[in-house]
């Protein structure tokens, strides 16, 4: 007869065949809440991780710290070991709460917030880097969260975690786990790390041409005209078109990413059931945030559709649309907008199509030139949106190697 082993996971290495143990944490370990302060306690004093330092980040090792007033009675009460892990225990989102960082080194006369609860494993089950994952499995994630309380922020206490139980095979096993989860990491790591430096570039190369550093030359080989200095009022137009019975996609605009259809954002929709005073926007339209076109809220529009009141539509009256998308995200540009916003604090600063028309700009007039500008940061956005992609499909990679590799 077949003995059939149930607490394994679905995928394992070459010479691994026994069980995994599970077991409570507070069988093979202590937790800890960290320590509180008043305010006059910050600034001077000893080292001090706080939770940003945590929010984020699977492991510490060397950090500049922010400095707390601490006794010595402190410092050995809140001291810090390598092979801590410190979990979130208050988070404004729910998936926060939780979170694990793992310590690498000892932290040497070092304390940590209230918001964070130490665990140390005293019986050394677990391996150093095996800590690194054995807390994020969808399995552990999701009681953990079964077990926080939700009132302003999302809490988790000692006690509860004391209850949870984790699955763990042998040190050998949990070393090869690990080893191999750390090089999917690195893999990933990697690529954000290629995306960054393309962004950095995009960057780079957006400030050269918009500040005629760089120069593309004409298909004969020949320079384009000298730029001009214009009023946005010359080379825009407001649209004021309204929605009345039409049937259309709700637009928003957002600073990253520019005009989305609101379906597809995560944010919720608040927008009025009554939606006839809306305004119109057509696919080629720029479209901004009359009140956060200082911090950058404005896009080229891909769709037809409607925006809230609370945005401004303006369509250009002759040239390359991609040009100006690109040209509105500049920085310098961006604080031209900041100038000419009104009101008197920055919640009520707003950039209506009156003061924005106001605003003076050095721009190509030749179309090919623009074209040219446009088409080649399109083709960096091209190459960051698939590094993108890459990214995500190693992240759901990884996410699926969890579920099967982890009890």
């Amino acid at each position: 007869m077949n003995i059939v082993k149930k607490n394994v996971p679905m995928l394992r290495f070459q010479g691994f065949n026994n069980e995994w143990q599970d077991k409570k944490l507070e069988d093979f370990g202590t937790f800890k809440n960290g320590i509180n302060k008043s305010s006059e306690d910050f600034g001077h004093g000893y080292p001090f991780i706080n939770l940003m330092d945590v929010f984020g980040k699977p492991t510490i090792s060397n950090l500049e710290l922010s400095l707390v007033n601490a006794k010595s009675e402190e410092l050995e009460l809140y001291n810090l070991k390598r092979g801590d892990v410190l979990f979130i225990r208050s988070s404004v989102k729910r998936e926060g709460v939780g979170e694990t960082s793992l310590l690498l080194v000892d932290l040497k006369d070092t304390v940590y917030s209230g918001f964070l609860i130490r665990f140390r494993d005293s019986m050394n089950i677990l391996d150093l880097n095996f800590k690194k994952y054995c807390f994020k499995t969808s399995k552990f994630r999701k009681k953990l969260l079964s077990l926080s309380t939700t009132s302003a922020n999302t809490n988790i206490n000692q006690e509860s975690l004391s209850s949870l139980f984790v699955s763990y095979p042998t040190i050998p096993e949990q070393q090869k786990i690990s080893t191999f989860l750390s090089l999917v990491d690195e893999l990933i790591e990697n690529l954000r790390l290629q995306k960054k430096a393309l962004k950095k570039y995009k960057k780079g190369m957006m400030q050269k041409l918009f500040s005629q550093k760089i120069r593309f030359k004409d298909e004969n080989g020949k320079s384009f005209p000298h730029w001009e200095e214009k009023k946005f009022g010359e080379l825009f137009t407001e649209r004021n078109e309204k929605k009345e019975n039409k049937e259309c996609d709700m637009l928003s605009v957002t600073t990253n990413v520019g005009v989305i259809k609101q379906d597809t954002s995560i944010k919720k929709d608040n927008s009025s059931e009554d939606k006839s005073n809306y305004k119109l926007v057509h696919k080629g339209d720029i479209a901004y945030n009359t009140m956060r076109m200082w911090q950058g809220a404005s896009g080229v529009s891909s769709f037809d559709g409607v925006v809230s009141p609370a945005y401004t539509v303006i369509s250009l009256k002759s040239g390359d649309i991609g040009f100006y998308g690109f040209l509105f995200k500049q920085p310098r540009t961006i604080h031209n907008f900041y100038r000419y916003s009104q009101g008197l604090t920055s919640d009520t600063w707003n950039l209506k199509f009156k003061h924005f028309s106001e605003v003076i700009v050095t721009v190509s007039m030749d179309v090919k030139e623009q074209q040219k500008i446009a088409n080649f940061l399109y083709a960096i956005d091209d190459l960051i949106y698939a590094k993108q992609n890459q990214i995500t499909q190693a992240e759901e990679w990884k996410k699926g190697l969890m579920q099967k590799m982890f009890i």
